[in-house]
């Protein structure tokens, strides 16, 4: 277990990549909805990071990979956007968060004398 650190915002930075992934796939299915045979494809990370936090095993939840996988059907447009634009909000929630963590160091360093 590390050490708390002003400095540190690698659990966010882990946040946006994971929502940059899901965007990815999100838009691979989007593209793909109208190809024969096409699968559509998840990214699977809250369950894994469920199954994870309820383990005894004092990992941290954040080092476990995504896990990307076919869904076993066809694109559903529908599911898809919604999935997006909730990606989108989640995406937004972790940048503002980076925001206000390099504007609170901003204001410590604005202030300190």
């Amino acid at each position: 277990m590390s050490n708390f650190s002003l400095f540190d915002i690698s659990d966010l930075e882990r946040g946006l990549d994971m929502c940059s992934l899901r965007t990815q796939i999100i838009s691979d299915n989007i593209a793909n909805a109208n190809t024969p045979e096409y699968q559509a494809r998840a990214v699977f990370f809250e369950e894994e990071l469920s199954r994870v936090s309820g383990e005894q095993s004092g990992a941290f939840p954040w080092e476990k990979k995504p896990v990307v996988e076919t869904t076993g059907g066809p694109v559903d447009i529908i599911s898809e956007m919604t999935s997006l634009a909730k990606n989108q909000i989640l995406y937004q929630a972790y940048s503002g968060e980076v925001t206000r963590h390099f504007s609170n160091l901003k204001w410590i360093l604005d202030n300190t004398r």
